[in-house]
C-alpha cells in the first residue's frame, strides 16, 4: 500500500544570527538575521514548529530523510508547490537500419 504524497512546499524563513567582534551601537542594531528557502515535502505545520523534509520515499512507511525543524516565530511564509508530471508518451519506433 502507498502512502499519501506529503505537501511540496517552499519554505521563507528567518535564521538567527550571530556575530563576534566589538560593534559600536549603530553597527550592532544594522545585524539582522539571514532570509532562507527551504524547498521540500512538509511533515507538520505545527503551532511550536515546521517540519520540511528533503527526501521522502513512497513506501509503505512513507519514511523522510534530512528533516528540517523550524521554530514558528521564524517563519516567513509557506507556499505550496503543485508537482506537474509530464504526460508519458508513446515512443516513436526507430527506423530500421539500411
Amino acid at each position: 500500500m502507498k502512502t499519501k504524497l506529503p505537501a511540496p512546499v517552499l519554505i521563507g524563513w528567518d535564521d538567527p544570527t550571530t556575530t563576534t567582534g566589538w560593534k559600536t551601537p549603530d553597527e550592532a542594531k544594522s545585524i539582522g538575521p539571514g532570509t532562507m528557502w527551504s524547498l521540500g515535502w512538509l511533515i507538520e505545520d505545527g503551532p511550536e514548529v515546521v517540519r520540511v523534509a528533503l527526501d521522502w520515499s513512497e513506501d509503505a512507511e512513507g519514511e523522510f530523510n534530512s528533516i528540517g525543524v523550524l521554530p514558528r516565530g521564524c517563519i516567513r511564509s509557506i507556499e505550496y508547490i503543485k508537482i506537474v508530471r509530464p504526460r508519458k508518451t508513446k515512443r516513436e519506433p526507430e527506423a530500421a537500419e539500411e
